[in-house]
């Protein structure tokens, strides 16, 4: 079962109640913007289905705070703006997909849930329990291959925190 973070303010309950309806999630339903964040920042969520139109903290911050504790963590926006420039802002905050309300709650839950599953799949257990994400495993190991290349050997903390400017004057 997937644990899904439901932000809404009018009538959260009828989205609940659909998107449960569809099977394998269990959302914990959020109306203000700061109860969101609170929420989110104390609880472990697969995914997080987010309206822009909230009381106290509008949806951008909340999506952009989200983003900030787990920027892996899969969003999907539903608002009842649909314009071009509502839906770039919130994809360069980071939302994976938009939807305009009212939503097609199938397609809602099916993208949803293949979202959850491609978070899952770029998530790895290692030695001792803990769990990294494969992206930034790759994105290490790339880093320690163009650091053996040019002779560089340092810590993979040193690695990281330089990035691509140790490695642009090196080549």
């Amino acid at each position: 079962m997937r644990s899904v973070l439901l932000v809404e303010d009018q009538n959260p309950f009828i989205s609940e109640t659909i998107l449960e309806g569809y099977g394998l999630m269990q959302i914990t339903p959020a109306k203000r913007g700061d109860e969101a964040i609170e929420t989110f920042a104390s609880g472990h969520f697969d995914g997080v289905v987010l309206d822009l139109r909230l009381p106290i903290v509008d949806g951008f911050d909340v999506l952009s705070a989200i983003k900030k504790i787990d920027d892996t963590i899969p969003v999907v926006v539903l608002s009842a703006y649909g314009d071009r420039l509502t839906r770039e802002r919130v994809t360069a905050l980071g939302a994976d997909a938009f939807f305009v309300k009212p939503p097609d709650y199938l397609k809602l839950h099916s993208k949803l849930m293949s979202l959850i599953a491609l978070r899952r799949r770029d998530t790895m257990t290692f030695n001792g329990g803990h769990t990294e994400h494969l992206a930034k495993f790759r994105r290490l190991m790339k880093l320690k291959e163009q650091a053996a290349k040019v002779g560089i050997n340092a810590p993979p903390e040193l690695l990281i925190s330089s990035g691509k400017a140790c490695f642009a004057t090196a080549f």
